[in-house]
């Protein structure tokens, strides 16, 4: 692992100072979380609750309250919030889809405009079609089990 040394009296920093900040603080969680879950490169910190939607329900569709929780990927903590989540059946799966999306759009010394942050999104689903990356729902294991195995408990 590569650490900055600090010094007094004015230190330059660079961009290159900023990327050694976040690779190292990503590399240590996918460290951690690496022994933790057995190498697991996606998982739910928890297992989230599913409640019937109270508004215009159909019989003929999924349509349930998921309740907001986290999703990792890849040692990356990625949020979502309570969410309507319609199905083509009450049977069909819920896919928990990632979007990754550039913002913060910047004008530089040399006049380009250009996106200074990534920003990714988690957002359920009943068709992940289109999704740069998609997990079932059902089929994501959970924080605790993984370090159950990982542990031999």
């Amino acid at each position: 692992m590569n650490r900055l040394k600090l010094n007094e009296g004015g230190q330059p920093v660079h961009l290159d100072d900023l990327e050694t900040l976040q690779d190292n603080d990503k590399r240590s969680m996918r460290l951690l979380l690496d022994a933790l879950t057995g190498g697991a490169a996606a998982f739910l910190l928890k297992r989230p609750e599913k409640g019937l939607w109270m508004g215009d329900y159909d019989e003929g569709n999924g349509s349930y309250t998921l309740k907001g929780g986290t999703l990792v990927v890849d040692g990356e903590f990625l949020e979502w919030p309570e969410t309507r989540v319609v199905t083509q059946t009450a049977e069909s799966p819920t896919y928990l889809c990632v979007r990754e999306t550039e913002t913060d759009s910047r004008t530089f010394e040399d006049g380009q405009q250009r996106n200074c942050m990534v920003t990714k999104e988690v957002y359920a689903t009943g068709d992940p079609t289109g999704a740069e990356k998609s997990y079932e729902l059902d089929s994501l294991p959970v924080l605790a089990d993984l370090m159950k195995a990982a542990m031999g408990a």
